[in-house]
């Protein structure tokens, strides 16, 4: 596994982004928390929508914020393993064999003042000779919906490092915002399009506005017949 975690972080991460969606928070819980299953969903329903084959350029441009596709998948990793253990929000898996014996704990509570369901997943015990301390791997929170949240992926081997993902879906356009922070090179991405949907394997967007930030560097793209208004 840690193999996995070595991929994914050097593929991109993070800096902090804060992000809070307008609704209307109630300290009342909206029924049972969400199991090991809902919260896949809600982080496979994050995936943005790339612009279609035939917009090569905007395609090229859109490739750099790839790393969404990457987090979902590490994510994946750690939920789908089976075996999970709990229930009412608190959920377990445990390992130990071949040098490894760790615990993965998955706990979800609502959060009033936010109107969201709060998601943390944290990683304790040994891996690869390398020992963590109930390091965070993700932190979400979302509506009951999934119709927006925000999260916070982190490296374990260096909680500094990490990417923040914000997203909203409003009608007729898709809100994502991101930041990624890893090794001092910070940027952040604006993306607004149209509902994703598959094409093939491909998340995609007939209809979108893409901006990125890499220190003094600014990336702008656009595609589809009548694209979001410029930000």
């Amino acid at each position: 596994m840690k193999k996995y975690i070595a991929i994914v972080i050097s593929a991109l991460l993070v800096c902090a982004s804060v992000f809070i969606f307008s609704g209307c928070p109630s300290d009342s819980t909206p029924g049972t928390p969400p199991t090991v299953e809902g919260t896949r969903e809600v982080i496979q329903g994050t995936h943005v929508g790339y612009p279609p084959s035939s917009y090569e350029k905007e395609y090229s441009t859109f490739m750099t914020v790839s790393f969404i596709d990457t987090f979902i998948m590490f994510a994946n990793l750690y939920l789908d393993m089976p075996g999970w253990q709990g229930s009412d929000g608190t959920y377990t898996y445990s390992y130990a064999g071949d040098g490894d014996d760790f615990t993965l704990t998955l706990a979800i509570v609502w959060n009033g003042q936010k109107g969201m369901w709060h998601y943390t997943l944290t990683l304790d015990g040994t891996i690869d000779t390398v020992t963590y301390s109930n390091v965070t791997i993700f932190d979400l929170y979302a509506t009951p919906n999934a119709d927006s949240g925000e999260v916070v992926f982190r490296n374990p081997d260096n909680q500094d490092e990490y990417l923040s993902l914000t997203w909203e879906k409003g009608d007729p356009y898709y809100t994502f915002i991101m930041t990624a922070y890893f090794d001092s090179e910070p940027f952040t991405t604006t993306l607004v399009e149209t509902p994703p949907y598959l094409v093939g394997e491909v998340w995609t967007s007939d209809s979108g506005r893409l901006r990125i930030v890499s220190g003094e560097e600014t990336f702008n793209a656009f595609w589809g017949d009548n694209p979001p208004p410029e930000f």
